[in-house]
């Protein structure tokens, strides 16, 4: 269960107070006692969870915790696509094209990706790995 960062009664009262009387975050600040800057986190994602008022009375406290503070999702390193290394072996080799752009770019395109250390520390064992077992000699 997510951590808890205001009294479960203080989470109920915000709701309270802005969907059922149509105060404003400040005046919710002052009554509750928390930050302009909670109110409006808290306010946020009940909206982006759909959260309304008056709320339904079988809906635990858990429950609507849980609604507004989800658990986010595992990443699980098989789930991440894979770069083109050899595309970018072959990008990098090019004038004026830095890793970071070529990262962003795949950041772009995947961004669930990689973050970049990451992808920096992936793309060198590429080359120490599988550079040094192409065999570039066409005469055989």
């Amino acid at each position: 269960m997510p951590q808890r960062r205001i009294e479960d009664w203080k989470l109920k009262e915000i709701l309270r107070l802005k969907f059922g009387r149509g105060l404003s975050i400040r005046l919710i600040s002052q009554s509750v006692d928390v930050s302009v800057g909670c109110v409006q986190n808290y306010l946020c994602r009940a909206n982006a969870a759909g959260v309304s008022w008056p709320i339904p009375e079988d809906r635990s406290q858990s429950e609507l915790w849980n609604l507004i503070f989800p658990e986010p999702p595992t990443k699980s390193s098989s789930s991440i696509v894979q770069p083109d290394w050899w595309e970018i072996l072959l990008k990098h080799g090019m004038i004026k094209v830095t890793l970071r752009q070529l990262w962003q770019e795949y950041r772009a395109n995947c961004p669930t990706g990689y973050a970049y250390s990451h992808f920096c520390s992936l793309y060198t064992e590429f080359l120490k790995k599988d550079i040094e077992d192409v065999d570039l000699d066409d005469d055989e």
